[in-house]
């Protein structure tokens, strides 16, 4: 059964010794990452672990596991508090869940796979090819007409990656 993320049940379970408020501060920080999507949310849980090293750089652990319709995002953060612990968290998850909505869109736009966009190579003359859409060779027919780029060393600009030419065996 998918739900939104009004309707799912946020579980948090809190290690024994822990101020019961937490729970509801955790259940509002992973509520207010589901409010950033539209997919249906199978189940959401936060664990808040505490260590007994009275050393420990960061003692509290803050972890995050999110299932968006089958694909589940994980987070996990440490702070000093609670609180800071799954402040931090929601910054990792909200992160992890972008960076999966960039990837669907990415892998739902039709057209030749995303390559850099040349600025100044050998293939426009050295100069700047206005012509070319973000993402495509120049021209815009998409990574230089079949050919992929590859960035050269030093940061200078990107260049086709060279081909074995069937049937030349060296210069001439």
């Amino acid at each position: 059964m998918s739900r939104t993320h009004d309707e799912v049940e946020v579980n948090v379970q809190l290690q024994p010794g822990m101020e019961p408020q937490v729970q509801y501060y955790a259940r509002d920080k992973v509520t207010a990452v589901l409010g950033h999507t539209d997919r249906p949310v199978l189940f959401a849980r936060v664990r808040l672990d505490q260590t007994g090293n009275p050393a420990a750089d960061r003692p509290v652990t803050a972890r995050a596991e999110i299932d968006l319709n089958g694909r589940v995002l994980h987070a996990e953060a440490h702070g000093d508090t609670p609180y800071e612990a799954l402040d931090l968290m929601q910054d990792r998850l909200q992160s992890r869940l972008d960076r999966q909505h960039a990837h669907e869109h990415r892998a739902g736009r039709p057209g030749p796979p995303p390559c850099i966009t040349v600025v100044r190579s050998a293939l426009t003359g050295g100069r700047h090819d206005a012509g070319a859409e973000a993402g495509r060779g120049p021209g815009g027919r998409g990574c230089a007409a079949g050919v992929p780029l590859r960035a050269a060393p030093g940061g200078r600009a990107a260049r086709p990656a060279r081909r074995a030419h069937a049937g030349r065996s060296g210069p001439g």
